[in-house]
């Protein structure tokens, strides 16, 4: 199988975008749409499935918190310690390019 060098650099993007993202509001949450329109004005547009697979792999790698509330139909994502830590390049676990 050939490795798609160019699709792994944007994975890579995408999830330090994300991380970025949460990180500028910690340590508040940032709903999960207001995160996927500030992705699409720095030129990932997504829907919410690709969204939720980036976040949903944070989330197992321990980067980020996902909080769901179905009565209110919103999902509250918060960057970890261990988010913050990938970003500052003190940990590689994650997948990110940091």
């Amino acid at each position: 199988m050939v490795v798609d060098e160019a699709a792994n650099l944007r994975h890579n993007m995408v999830r330090r975008h994300i991380l970025t993202i949460a990180a500028k509001s910690y340590p508040l949450p940032i709903d999960s749409e207001l995160l996927r329109a500030t992705l699409a004005t720095l030129g990932y547009p997504m829907d919410e499935r690709a969204l939720e697979f980036y976040v949903s792999y944070l989330a197992e790698k321990e980067c980020l918190k996902i909080e769901k509330h179905s009565s209110f139909r919103i999902t509250l994502i918060s960057i970890t310690a261990r988010g913050i830590d990938a970003m500052d390049g003190r940990m590689r676990d994650c997948g990110v390019e940091c």
